[in-house]
């Protein structure tokens, strides 16, 4: 099939339609995460004020950050309180819709319908769909380090200095989007060698290395490793530079100490070295359906195996390299897996294509493919809808429950009714509580229960606050004064996993917003 065959443009068009289709619908309805929720606060500072200081114990790099900035500017959002997460989420979606496409740009290297079958399975994985829905930094990042092998394999086919510069860029952008680039990096330098490349690279350079200057100036060798290397250290840099400042470039390089230790000791998110291949090979939890993604880790093996040379080899050392890493670090949450599955969904299409090549096998492995793309894309769609935050769903990880949205209609009716304070009492973490009662006045968060003074009309509490809420209730008032405070939801109500929450109002504003129906 010729690229300028309107059939070529056809199928593009629609992997295209499916990705987009996948990864756009219905933005807004599955709660926001903590991390989620974290990071649009981060953002609101950088949209209300211009403000961005690097952390370099958490929240990752600035790239989200401002790449979110002309999305929310074209939306005509000004303020943190006016945002929402289709706009926030449409900036991972955009990056996962471009990620599921870049395979086409590798036509040449891996053959048309290799990476018309890479694209096609990147378009409707569960995981990469997912996570392309999620405000989090990691598809972004696998963004931006396939766009690094991208201009480096063009570099390879023509080495001139636009190609080192642009995958210098794309470097930078990664680095500058999270920490955990430096291991996308380190295995494109240890694909790189595996593959034969750089051997090969510089074969071809020494045969033409010199390019003339104007008149009066001596010849340089524009095409030598090292100058070119120059170029791409300089551009990444720059642009590193310019996403973080100067004192935020400084940070991020101490940054990995806290990384490091936190990646070695965390007990929180220790999991088996096999815990990547568990979610996406089989899972299966309580009532839910069966999960797998077998048929991209069949064909992504099946593509490792076959690729001999060349882009598919380098792709096929990249995934195993950067696998390995990340299933040998004690530290894991799900979302990391897109590192390294992208790149085994491109694999999975040189799989697909030259299994298909065979002739004893093209019938039933294309009766094959066909039911597994059906099963991958029903699994896609039902990651977006109904087990959109239910863990029951392998890539859902200490998620924010529907009873979030309870929390903030019931709190918003007592609002409307005259209640003008709400008391928040806890110890405990609770994103994205702040992120969906943003732009509310009289909104009060205490670590512990105030000793002094009137509480207010609606008090939200977790279990451990139970005692001292009832002193500030009922004792620390006069006599004459004290109200018996009505249960707001009923019973205690999840915000994530293990976070239990209870709410009370004073009969005022409890009567007034009808809220009777609880009981």
């Amino acid at each position: 099939m010729s690229p300028r065959q309107p059939e070529w443009w056809a199928a593009i068009a629609a992997v295209a339609a499916i990705a987009a289709g996948l990864r756009f619908g219905d933005l807004a309805k599955r709660p926001m995460h903590a991390d989620e929720a974290v990071l649009a606060d981060k953002f609101g500072a950088l949209l209300e004020r211009g403000e961005y200081r690097y952390d370099p114990a958490n929240y990752h790099g600035p790239a989200l950050l401002y790449f979110t900035l002309p999305a929310a500017r074209l939306g005509g959002f000004r303020s943190y309180a006016e945002l929402n997460e289709t706009v926030l989420r449409a900036v991972t979606a955009l990056a996962g819709l471009a990620l599921a496409l870049m395979p086409l740009a590798l036509a040449r290297g891996l053959g048309r319908g290799a990476a018309l079958a890479a694209a096609l399975f990147s378009a409707i994985s569960p995981a990469l769909v997912f996570y392309s829905r999620y405000y989090i930094p990691e598809m972004l990042l696998a963004l931006f380090s396939f766009a690094a092998i991208l201009c480096g394999w063009r570099y390879m086919e023509r080495p001139r200095a636009v190609w080192a510069v642009l995958f210098g860029a794309a470097a930078g952008l990664a680095y500058a989007t999270k920490e955990t680039a430096v291991i996308a990096l380190a295995a494109m330098v240890v694909a790189l060698v595996a593959s034969g490349g750089a051997g090969g690279l510089h074969e071809r350079l020494k045969d033409n290395t010199a390019e003339p200057l104007p008149r009066g100036r001596a010849s340089i060798e524009w095409r030598s490793y090292w100058v070119h290397a120059l170029f791409a250290l300089a551009a990444g840099a720059v642009v590193a530079l310019l996403l973080f400042g100067p004192a935020g470039l400084i940070d991020s390089f101490r940054g990995y100490a806290q990384y490091v230790s936190r990646a070695a000791h965390d007990p929180l998110h220790r999991h088996s070295p096999f815990y990547y291949l568990h979610l996406t090979a089989w899972f299966h939890e309580g009532s839910g359906p069966v999960w797998t993604e077998a048929a991209i880790l069949v064909f992504g093996l099946a593509g490792a195996v076959l690729a001999r040379r060349g882009l598919a080899r380098f792709l096929a050392v990249y995934a195993l390299t950067t696998a390995v890493c990340y299933s040998a670090i004690p530290y894991k949450t799900p979302w990391c897996l897109v590192q390294f599955w992208q790149p085994l969904a491109v694999l999975a299409g040189v799989g697909a294509a030259r299994v298909l090549a065979v002739r004893r096998l093209r019938a039933p492995a294309a009766v094959f493919l066909v039911l597994a793309c059906g099963h991958l894309a029903w699994q896609a769609g039902a990651t977006t809808r109904e087990y959109a935050a239910d863990p029951r769903n392998p890539y859902v990880y200490a998620h924010t429950g529907r009873d979030v949205f309870l929390i903030r209609d019931r709190v918003a009716a007592l609002r409307a009714a005259g209640a003008q304070r709400v008391q928040i009492l806890s110890s405990r973490n609770l994103w994205p509580l702040p992120w969906y009662m943003r732009g509310w006045s009289g909104v009060e968060w205490w670590p512990k229960a105030p000793e002094a003074g009137a509480p207010g009309e609606v008090i939200l509490l977790t279990p451990e606050m139970e005692p001292a809420a009832a002193r500030l209730i009922y004792e620390l008032r006069p006599p004459g004064e004290r109200e018996l405070y009505m249960d707001v939801f009923g019973r205690a109500v999840e915000l994530r996993p293990g976070v239990f929450l209870r709410g009370y109002a004073a009969p005022s504003v409890w009567e007034k917003a009808r809220l009777s129906d609880v009981h």
